[in-house]
């Protein structure tokens, strides 16, 4: 991390208050006498790193001191502090779609309680992630086509998002098939946040030889979109600007402080 100057003033009287809160605990379990225990501050290291899930965005700062003991013993001890994933209402049609995105990552489960249309927007934002141009079309009136895709040659493709957690049938992927091309597309894509049953995995395979290619999404293929189009985003350089202008004042004892070697 690249940081202007030390932010956290972790005193020589915090590391010791923290040590004791677990010093006899040790003492009590062990009977190894006192002095083991007994911290030389003057001996202490420390060193301070990040860690960032480039997929999710959640992060955590480690600060870990090396402190040796009066009598042949060195102690690890770990102060830190972490980010935390907000609890949203992605019922809200209002959410940005990028916190919506994050969210879906961290809690993928949750994808069926996710508004319909705030859904199409995250299908539609995944695509653009990943090099198409797109359009999101109207949630009414949509002719069965809820997102609309365009390469650098603008070779359209039509694509239907289903927020369901049945497996799609054959008849849904038939309407697809009707919706394209009553809408002039000559390729579209399915997704789902379920899977398919075999008929319709066949309608489209049937499709495909009919010159009308049509490519099936389930819950794992998305998901795995998902992740891609947010490492290309991905970005920890907001965490240390955080640090650096004082957003994160203190990093917590995290209660690891263990003898590392005994001589």
């Amino acid at each position: 991390m690249e940081l202007k100057e030390d932010p956290w003033d972790i005193t020589d009287e915090i590391i010791e208050t923290s040590h004791n809160s677990k010093k006899w605990e040790f003492i009590n379990e062990t009977g190894i006498e006192e002095e083991h225990y007994n911290l030389d501050l003057n001996s202490k290291e420390f060193e301070t790193w990040l860690e960032y899930c480039n997929t999710c965005g959640w992060w955590r700062v480690i600060r870990q001191f090396l402190v040796s003991a009066e009598i042949h013993q060195l102690w690890t001890m770990f102060f830190g502090c972490s980010g935390t994933l907000k609890n949203l209402d992605i019922t809200d049609i209002n959410i940005p779609i990028e916190e919506a995105t994050k969210y879906l990552i961290a809690r993928y489960d949750d994808r069926f309680s996710i508004n319909p249309k705030l859904f199409e927007d995250v299908v539609g934002n995944v695509f653009k992630d990943i090099g198409y141009n797109v359009h999101v079309t109207g949630y009414s009136n949509d002719g069965g086509i809820d997102v609309v895709l365009g390469n650098s040659s603008q070779n359209f493709v039509g694509v239907q998002v289903k927020r369901y957690k049945n497996k799609i049938k054959v008849e849904q992927i038939r309407a697809f098939a009707g919706a394209l091309l009553l809408n002039g597309y000559n390729n579209g894509i399915f997704v789902t946040t379920s899977d398919y049953q075999p008929g319709a995995i066949k309608a489209a395979e049937q499709f495909k030889l009919k010159t009308l290619p049509i490519k099936l999404m389930n819950s794992d293929k998305f998901y795995d979109a998902l992740k891609i189009s947010q490492k290309s985003n991905s970005d920890p350089q907001y965490i240390i600007d955080m640090i650096n202008d004082k957003q994160i004042e203190e990093l917590k004892y995290y209660g690891w402080s263990q003898p590392n070697a005994s001589l």
